[in-house]
């Protein structure tokens, strides 16, 4: 399992369902995570844990690229609502 640090807001909102995607510059820990894996996201101390499954993970060239293509994204969903 791995273990990524996370801001405790942010940790918030995925409990309650407001953030759905987490986003992280491709590190060697993080390009190892793949479909299916179970992560552990970690805000402060060890009280603050929650275990995902990564459903599909997407693979940008930069960051840049993932703030576009998840800009568009949030685009679209307001047109779809």
């Amino acid at each position: 399992m791995t273990t990524l640090r996370i801001q405790k807001n942010y940790l918030n909102g995925i409990r309650s369902g407001v953030k759905t995607v987490e986003g992280r510059v491709g590190s060697e820990k993080v390009r190892s995570i793949h479909k299916g894996d179970l992560i552990r996201l970690e805000a402060g101390d060890k009280d603050y844990l929650v275990c995902e499954v990564v459903e599909e993970p997407t693979r940008y060239h930069s960051f840049e690229e993932m703030l576009r293509v998840g800009a568009r994204m949030r685009e679209c969903e307001r047109t779809i609502l």
